[in-house]
């Protein structure tokens, strides 16, 4: 299959989110807390961290990124994540996402703010069980695209 090639305008992500961030050379600049833009229930907490959502029910937040990434040319982004604390009882995860409009999410819960998002490519840090997705029933990681989350 065929992915895209366009300039992406922002990431999206769906969970709590410490960030350290930064683009290689290959992109020739490190990326600052500065850089991003957030929305819903995301907020900076300082220490170059991002928080996405507080510890509740049906909360959703985004970080975009202010420039465009191009995919054409290679680049490294370095981040850390962290899940929280809980397993049984915790949300549905993060999808760390390319899409070319500014500002545009998916659906939240089951679709990590990724659902629904064409054209799109996601890293998708699962950490809810949903059978009908056929998501596997351990924590698991895959490669998304177009804002389908079925497996």
């Amino acid at each position: 299959t065929n992915v895209p090639s366009f300039r992406f305008r922002h990431l999206t992500f769906s969970l709590v989110f410490p960030l350290l961030l930064g683009l290689s050379a290959a992109q020739a600049q490190k990326a600052d807390i500065n850089d991003f833009d957030l929305s819903g229930d995301a907020v900076f907490t300082g220490a170059n961290c991002i928080r996405l959502t507080p510890d509740r029910i049906w909360a959703g937040g985004a970080a975009w990124h202010k420039q465009p990434i191009d995919l054409n040319g290679p680049f490294e982004m370095k981040l850390q994540v962290m899940l929280g604390c809980k397993d049984a009882s915790g949300a549905d995860g993060i999808v760390f996402v390319f899409h070319p409009e500014a500002h545009r999410t998916g659906y939240q819960g089951e679709g990590m703010g990724f659902a629904g998002l064409e054209p799109s490519l996601g890293i998708e840090i699962d950490t809810w069980l949903n059978e009908h997705l056929g998501d596997p029933y351990q924590d698991h990681i895959a490669l998304l695209r177009d804002g389908r989350v079925h497996h």
